[in-house]
């Protein structure tokens, strides 16, 4: 049964993420011809299927409320262009948790989809996207859309942990490392931020897969020790590095969550330590698994979420974090004939208060080509990306062999 309330207050990591207005960019880049006046009835059946994406944040003496209420739709946004970087735009919660963005070019075009973190985490929003691309390739192709019974409100992860048994305190040994919040990019530091991409072939990804399964490991453990190894190889120098990544928590708990349960059904990990140029990867990534699976046994990562009053600072002396967030596989966007998506592309913008610098890597997968894309943001960055992205080709192809 899903939450039916049509106002609720949030839980402390959606007020959270509400005040920072975090938005995050999914884009798809497709080629072809592309009907915007079918996209747009698209998103808004899309919408009305899933009313949290129709509603709105209201900020009052008590904290935020989510307000879903009958209303026009803001409507998407048309331009032409090209999308060299992915879209970003702060969405204003008071009138929108989500916006569909479309670049319309001259052989290709991109699509954006844009939703607040405060009602939707990257596996809700995904299933969105794919349910617009469905309803997209229905209408050009002469269908109806079908009559849908709205969804109810879902729940926020303290709902949905406390309806498991999970509760919002921890003896102490069960907390772990788990951190409650990522870094991410700020906007509005003195330069824009800089981003580069490494993104491999498909057959270079099957191979970098294959190499990990042999040892053990998997594509994530791979590409967390991948960049802090990446990481001292631009600093020249052994020094501690610190990982704080995203867990999706939905098939970690009995019983599982469906996929549109909840708001953010998420927790976070991270992993500390000393890493230097020469440091091998599969050990590494062999220990980064092991504190995953350590925390995740020990209900830290599952509790990291549940108390969250203000971002993360890191204890005094401790190095500045890399955030991480893994989307793993993106699900398939079915398009019609003469419609082909080519690529996608993520972003994460905030209000979070400038630090001197932050760095942030977005990993997904699409077609079976691994893409990494990062992005060093913050008042006084210091590291280059196209170096740091060049370190970690040279490191994953190290590991390949």
């Amino acid at each position: 049964m899903l939450c039916t309330a049509t106002v609720r207050k949030l839980a402390p990591v959606e007020a959270l993420f509400a005040g920072l207005a975090t938005t995050v960019a999914y884009t798809v880049v497709v080629e072809g011809m592309l009907d915007t006046a079918a996209l747009a009835q698209a998103f808004d059946a899309a919408r009305r299927a899933h009313p949290v994406f129709a509603g709105r944040v209201v900020g009052t003496g008590d904290g935020y409320h989510l307000v879903v209420e009958g209303r026009g739709l803001p409507p998407i946004r048309v331009r032409k262009g090209t999308a060299r970087h992915p879209i970003t735009r702060i969405l204003d919660a008071a009138t929108e948790l989500a916006g569909l963005e479309v670049v319309v070019g001259a052989e290709d075009h991109a699509v954006t989809l844009l939703t607040q973190h405060c009602i939707a985490d990257a596996r809700a929003s995904l299933g969105l996207f794919a349910e617009i691309w469905a309803r997209y390739t229905d209408i050009v192709g002469g269908g109806r859309l079908s009559a849908v019974e709205p969804r109810p409100i879902p729940w926020s992860l303290n709902c949905l942990l406390a309806q498991r048994g999970i509760a919002d305190e921890a003896p102490e040994e069960a907390r772990g490392s788990a951190a409650p919040m990522m870094p991410s990019p700020a906007v509005g530091a003195p330069g824009d931020p800089e981003y580069a991409r490494l993104r491999l072939t498909a057959p270079d990804t099957a191979v970098l897969a294959e190499r990990g399964r042999r040892h053990g490991l998997s594509l994530h453990g791979i590409l967390s020790a991948g960049v802090l190894v990446a990481q001292a190889k631009t600093a020249g120098e052994e020094a501690v590095a610190r990982l704080s990544y995203p867990v999706d928590l939905r098939d970690r708990v009995a019983p599982p969550i469906g996929v549109f349960d909840g708001t953010n059904v998420v927790g976070s990990a991270e992993f500390s330590c000393a890493v230097r140029p020469g440091t091998a990867l599969g050990p590494l990534a062999a220990a980064i698994l092991r504190q995953l699976r350590a925390d995740l046994a020990a209900g830290a990562v599952h509790r990291s979420w549940l108390q969250v009053g203000s971002p993360a600072d890191p204890a005094p002396g401790a190095a500045p974090a890399i955030g991480m967030t893994n989307w793993g596989a993106v699900p398939v966007f079915v398009t019609p004939p003469g419609l082909v998506v080519t690529d996608f592309r993520g972003a994460i913008t905030n209000l979070l208060p400038d630090p001197a610098e932050s760095l942030f890597y977005i990993v997904s997968s699409v077609g079976g080509r691994l893409s990494v894309e990062l992005t060093v943001g913050g008042a006084q960055p210091v590291t280059d990306a196209e170096q740091m992205i060049a370190a970690l080709a040279e490191t994953l192809r190290g590991f390949a062999g």
